[in-house]
């Protein structure tokens, strides 16, 4: 039996169906080949502004 439901702001039902992203920070071939981590640098780049 379930125990907690998730819900948006406005109510809606978000349990398992996540909410969008604030900043998008796309994951590329490439970037994953360099070691690099774009969502990390996107936080790093929020946090420092």
């Amino acid at each position: 039996l379930p125990s907690h439901r998730v819900v948006g702001a406005n109510g809606e039902i978000i349990d398992g169906v996540g909410v969008p992203p604030d900043h998008y920070a796309p994951l590329t071939a490439e970037d994953l080949s360099a070691g690099e981590d774009a969502a990390l640098e996107k936080a790093v780049e929020l946090l420092c502004s």
